[in-house]
């Protein structure tokens, strides 16, 4: 609560090219996972011309946003070819494994010439000014939101995964149909829609372990708190552990691993948001917390949300996989299904009394207010998505194929307990470094108020 670390002092090109590398490379996977997908009809030609406005985009706000020339625009591309070599090398099309790897190489050198032309095209159109030196950007945060928001898709692939009942389209692991992982052909991918599905959710896994890998690597570097560069640590080992989940669940065929895989990965994602708090100019500021008589009851509730929405999270994650099981199972499902109704029902007034406290009390401070709508939009979204959830299950008939619209449905409704989860852990990290009891502080409450400075979460 005290650091000494000037606010504002991170502002700087530092992190620049690792949050526009990976923030570009996020939104060029999520275009390419739909517009490759066997369901898909989008045109080839417009995907590709998608993923070039995507290269010359980031050339542009790189320059734009943080300085430099053609020679940083270079690294960008350098940087992405380093980021996106693990899908590029699924465009070969040989059926050999040896034959795969030779062209899947060839793949990443041509992808890399085309990356640094249009990245470099991209700093020509920003012109050779000198970027807006804003104080309010802060690479390190901003990278920390991106490790984030690639975190997110991951679950969201895998929710489509269990929708599509696929955990067990591809047999082997760490391989593909005995391919190396990322050279398994894209043309053998499409196929079949449950391997493509749990194939790309492997290879977003990937991507998630390198985003994940890269920040550990730069907070190391660029943090001067070893109790952050511990949290990273365990960041990163829980990462790497929730993969051989992933992987063992596969070659175990286990569904209690798969559960758990589930509900741990979301867990992961919970702290990965977590860490946006605190590698924050506003966290690191020496400005001190708020006083406030109703400090100690904000982190008492904050406390109890989470471990109410991990405990409805267990319930749906049980509920979810052993509604598709044997009549024993289904039996039981039936029994989840109930009790995992009753529990939102504590949920949502859980979030209304707490994330409306953060809007309404605590309206003057940074960031507590924006978590607290943000919490309060997303439980009225998931209450609505549940609903949905529990009419498209309930209501299909027969063992035949599974409607498209139930998995939409179903995976949205996890994808958003997930969030309520991250943005509930969020806001009991943000009021413990933003308000402090009475004993804490003898200075008043309305006094240190006006000494924060707008932030963003």
């Amino acid at each position: 609560m005290t650091d000494t670390i000037p606010y504002h002092a991170q502002a700087s090109p530092r992190g620049s090219l690792l949050a526009l590398g990976f923030g570009t490379s996020v939104v060029m996977w999520a275009s390419a996972y739909v517009g490759l997908s066997p369901l898909s009809r989008v045109p080839i030609w417009l995907l590709l011309a998608l993923l070039s406005v995507y290269l010359v985009g980031s050339g542009y706000l790189l320059l734009r946003l943080s300085g430099g020339g053609a020679k940083r625009t270079a690294k960008l591309g350098l940087t992405l070819t380093g980021i996106n070599f693990l899908i590029v090398a699924s465009l070969n099309g040989r059926e050999t494994t040896t034959e795969a790897i030779v062209d899947g190489l060839m793949w990443i050198g041509g992808f890399a010439i085309v990356s640094i032309a249009l990245c470099c095209l991209g700093g020509l159109l920003a012109g050779r000014r000198a970027a807006a030196k804003s104080p309010e950007i802060d690479w390190t945060q901003v990278f920390s939101w991106i490790v984030a928001l690639t975190t997110l898709p991951l679950l969201l692939s895998g929710g489509i995964v269990t929708g599509l009942e696929a955990g067990m389209a591809v047999p082997d692991w760490l391989t593909t149909f005995d391919y190396p992982m990322i050279f398994y052909p894209m043309v053998k991918m499409q196929e079949n829609s449950s391997i493509y599905a749990e194939h790309f959710h492997r290879l977003w896994g990937l991507l998630v372990g390198l985003s994940v890998l890269t920040l550990f690597v730069h907070i190391q570097v660029t943090d001067r708190r070893a109790w952050v560069k511990g949290i990273m640590i365990v960041v990163l080992l829980s990462v790497i552990i929730q993969g051989i989940l992933g992987g063992t669940r596969v070659t175990e065929n286990n569904l209690t691993l798969a559960i758990v895989h589930g509900v741990f990965g979301q867990l992961v994602f919970a702290t990965i948001v977590a860490l946006t708090a605190i590698t924050s100019n506003l966290w690191k500021s020496p400005h001190p917390p708020v006083v406030s008589e109703t400090a100690d009851t904000d982190r008492r509730l904050t406390m109890m949300l989470p471990i109410f929405l991990i405990l409805q999270l267990i319930l749906g994650a049980l509920y979810r996989h052993l509604n598709d099981g044997a009549d024993l199972a289904k039996v039981a499902a039936t029994s989840l299904l109930y009790l995992h109704i009753i529990m939102a029902v504590i949920v949502t007034v859980g979030v209304i009394f707490t994330a409306g406290r953060a809007w309404g009390i605590h309206a003057k401070l940074p960031v507590l207010p924006r978590i607290g709508k943000t919490l309060l939009i997303l439980v009225c979204l998931q209450l609505l998505l549940g609903g949905g959830a529990m009419i498209v299950v309930l209501t299909r008939s027969g063992e035949g194929e599974i409607p498209m619209m139930e998995v939409v449905i179903t995976t949205a409704h996890q994808t958003t307990g997930a969030l309520l989860l991250a943005f509930s852990i969020l806001l009991a990290v943000w009021v413990r470094r933003l308000l402090a009891s009475p004993g804490n502080d003898e200075s008043p409450a309305e006094t240190q108020a006006e000494t924060l400075p707008e932030a963003r979460a």
